[in-house]
């Protein structure tokens, strides 16, 4: 029995620093989320220009600088942008190699951006108030 108690506690404790804890409320945050949804709502298929890529792009980095800069509380934010994120970089990566990307390619990787933005969002949006 006295070593079964401090084994107990021990990995009790421990176990429970390992909880990743969900962010609160965040106006910025939520601000933020919903500038990329709209940017990315606004990209014209027919017509990219690299003003409608930057638009999404500094958007996603402003986010992702925010929630880093507020440290460890916000680490659950950085990880669920993360996949927007590739999705954004990957079709700006071929519009800046290409000079211009197919009307089509643009309409597929809109509708999955669409997507990765409305669940953030929905994500942020949902989080408790304080």
């Amino acid at each position: 029995m006295k070593i079964f108690t401090p084994l107990f506690l021990t990995v009790f404790l421990s176990g429970c620093s390992l909880m990743v804890v969900p962010s609160f409320w965040d106006a910025n945050q939520a601000e933020s989320v919903i500038n990329i949804q709209v940017a990315v709502e606004q990209l014209d298929c027919e017509n990219v220009t690299y003003k409608q890529i930057d638009k999404i792009t500094s958007e996603i980095t402003w986010f992702q600088t925010y929630s880093e800069s507020s440290g460890w509380r916000h680490q659950d934010m950085i990880e669920l942008i993360e996949p927007l994120d590739e999705t954004v970089d990957s079709f700006a990566e071929r519009y800046h190699r290409e000079g211009t990307v197919n009307s089509v390619y643009c309409g597929l990787k809109k509708k999955n951006m669409m997507l990765q933005s409305q669940r953030v969002s929905e994500a942020v949006l949902g989080r408790f108030k304080l």
